[in-house]
């Protein structure tokens, strides 16, 4: 077959020419690599993955202020625990609302504790309805129910790296078992499977039934440390959930005379959370022309920078190879077969450069997700915990979308940077080719 011809031809090419094959495979690999880091990295926060599942769906309130219409200031925060329990939580929008609020809080050694543990733990206080948003794996035991969250029972779930540190038991004996938070009780009801402190929202060690009564408030009790989740399915589902938030806000005017409750464009998607807080922009400077506008700059210079210069590369490889290109001529090949073989050899460098360059991305992920942080996204390290990695797992790094994608661009912009000085050289007659000394 051709195709196999034309495969030894480029590899005999190659090894005939090491200095010029690592130079392109180099420059392929880097391209890939830089690119399959930059999009992963998009890929882990907006996708969905466990147990943020049901991100295409889930939207939130976070930031509310109560301006002061008379001597115009604001107080800005959360939601507060009347504003969340009395009202957002009440919306029958949404398919589902959640409340939640997270904090760091200490565990300490207690005697049933197989060993002395006094440690600091990420902990979010949530209400039982989170546990249909997030989707976790329960490992023993379930979630704590919603009769026991409205009888304000201490009840928490805990992650299964939390429970193998307590306790010697194997899981389904712990169920029951207490735990000891900032010298409370919580009854343990579920474990779960830990997740990646890369999913910001529903990350933590303990999950622990929302204590109203002890939270740090503001303005009546409007403005608090709580934010709410929607698991929203539809546009119908959306524009009603707008609709109620308005309303709510118009109730908040009428019971506090003078000052109105500020809360934006909520809610806000998963993917324009995310979006909005790497470009580090307020609502009144989101914009989705300016996200799509600067990371398409970023992946033109990723990959166009490259493919310009292997372009330069594979002309000056043409004006080399032009007497052997003459000589074919002679012998009867076509431009069409001449060209064949060339596309043969750049697809052969490319395709060993795109698995160099997903190896070295998948590497750089996996050992260096901090790093890799800091430079997309420095404000999410406040939800992350500085004496430990964030753990990426396979699922999380392997998205055939964005592999497939990626690769096929490569073959796009690399396909160009080879046809187009290859046609050009292609075009000089026999004579000329064959009097080329260059």
């Amino acid at each position: 077959m051709k195709i196999t011809q034309y495969l030894k031809q480029s590899w005999h090419e190659a090894k005939s020419k090491p200095l010029y094959t690592g130079l392109y495979i180099t420059g392929v690999t880097l391209a890939v690599a830089l690119t399959m880091i930059f999009a992963n990295y998009y890929f882990i926060r907006i996708s969905p993955t466990y147990p943020e599942v049901n991100r295409n769906d889930t939207y939130y309130l976070t930031q509310c202020r109560m301006h002061n219409i008379a001597e115009d200031y604001a107080n800005g925060w959360y939601m507060g625990s009347i504003l969340a329990r009395d009202y957002v939580q009440k919306i029958k929008g949404p398919e589902c609302v959640s409340i939640k609020y997270g904090a760091v809080k200490t565990l300490k050694a207690k005697p049933e504790f197989k060993s002395d543990i006094r440690e600091d733990l990420n902990v979010l206080e949530n209400d039982a309805k989170f546990f249909k948003i997030y989707e976790f794996d329960f490992l023993a035991g379930r979630p704590f129910s919603q009769e026991e969250f409205d009888n304000k029972n201490k009840v928490a779930v805990i992650s299964d790296i939390v429970a193998e540190k307590l306790y010697s038991d194997c899981f389904e004996n712990i169920i029951g078992k207490s735990i000891f938070i900032n010298d409370i009780e919580y009854r343990i009801t579920g474990i779960v499977k830990h997740c990646s402190q890369l999913c910001t929202e529903s990350y933590a060690d303990a999950y622990c039934a929302i204590d109203y009564d002890n939270v740090r408030e503001m303005n009546d009790r409007i403005l608090g440390p709580f934010t709410a989740v929607f698991l929203i399915r539809n546009d119908k589902q959306l524009d009603d959930t707008k609709k109620e938030l308005e309303n709510i806000r118009n109730q908040i005017a009428g019971l506090y005379e003078g000052w109105e409750l500020v809360i934006g464009d909520q809610p806000k998607s998963h993917i324009r959370t995310i979006m909005q807080d790497i470009q580090d922009s307020s609502d009144e400077e989101f914009s989705w022309w300016k996200i799509i506008r600067n990371n398409m700059l970023i992946v033109i210079v990723l990959l166009l920078v490259p493919a310009l210069n292997m372009s330069g590369m594979i002309s000056g490889r043409m004006e080399n190879r032009q007497s052997e290109i003459g000589i074919r001529k002679s012998f009867g090949a076509t431009k069409s077969s001449l060209l064949s073989q060339l596309f043969i050899e750049n697809m052969l460098y490319t395709l060993i450069g795109a698995f160099l360059g997903l190896i070295i991305s998948w590497s750089v992920l996996y050992f260096n997700m901090k790093q890799i942080i800091v430079m997309f996204d420095p404000y999410a390290l406040y939800s992350i915990s500085a004496e430990t990695e964030p753990e990426v797992s396979f699922g999380m790094l392997f998205s055939p979308e964005v592999f497939f994608t990626t690769i096929i661009v490569i073959f796009v912009f690399n396909s160009l940077s080879a046809i187009v000085p290859a046609w050009w050289a292609l075009r000089q007659n026999i004579v000329n080719s064959l009097n080329n000394n260059r």
